[in-house]
């Protein structure tokens, strides 16, 4: 929790900074229960392109954080990983997690 409290903080402190800023979002799962609120999305206007769509407040926990120096330098972007919940009733999550600043 404290790394998020961190993070909004320092978000707030610097919003200028973070206009046009790249960031690489870590997504882990679970190795044995994986993630049943995800869809993995094929259909895209980019032949290629594929992407992971999670359910509208799907519970994350933030494992790390790692704020670039240069983030509008696309081969040094802002890192954050987040851990999904295997299920969004999952009871290794609880159910009043805050959530995100822009939300």
């Amino acid at each position: 929790m404290r790394a998020v409290e961190a993070a909004c903080s320092s978000t707030q402190a610097n919003l200028s900074d973070l206009v046009n800023a790249y960031v690489m979002w870590k997504i882990e799962l679970d190795p044995v229960r994986g993630c049943n609120h995800v869809n993995l999305v094929t259909a895209t206007h980019v032949p290629g392109e594929f992407e992971f769509l999670f359910s509208a407040y799907s519970a994350f926990e933030v494992v790390r954080v790692h704020w670039s120096p240069t983030p509008q330098d696309k081969a040094l972007p802002h890192e954050i990983t987040l851990r999904a919940a295997p299920d969004n009733k999952d009871a290794d999550f609880a159910e009043d997690l805050p959530l995100a600043p822009w939300n």
